[in-house]
């Protein structure tokens, strides 16, 4: 009886921790994969220093059209607003793959 409650308890550990490290790197509902966040930051990015290029001082009387470009991004990589806030927070809490993946970000940009 008592090697088959230690091969049990032991089976108990072991499904344990594989059902843990199998939803590690699962993201959460409405998470964006840090692909599609490089991607779509990107645009943002781009977006963003072509309305200040274009409109200098005035790039504060733009935000309608900028909040429309935005929405047209959003729709363009098939998330929402929501979704890319939620993965901004996600992302956010773990310093070095935010920095990692701005890094990809600014290798993109310079590409541009």
């Amino acid at each position: 009886m008592r090697n088959f409650l230690n091969i049990a308890s032991l089976l108990l550990i072991v499904s344990a921790t594989v059902l843990f490290s199998c939803n590690k790197n699962k993201l959460p509902e409405g998470v964006l994969d840090e692909k599609t966040m490089v991607e779509l930051l990107t645009d943002m990015h781009t977006a963003d220093a072509y309305f200040k290029m274009t409109t200098g001082s005035e790039y504060d009387t733009l935000i309608g059209e900028i909040n429309y470009t935005y929405n047209q991004i959003f729709k363009q990589h098939g998330t929402t607003k929501e979704n890319f806030e939620k993965s901004i927070d996600y992302y956010s809490q773990d310093p070095k793959k935010y920095r990692a993946m701005y890094e990809k970000v600014v290798l993109n940009l310079n590409k541009k």
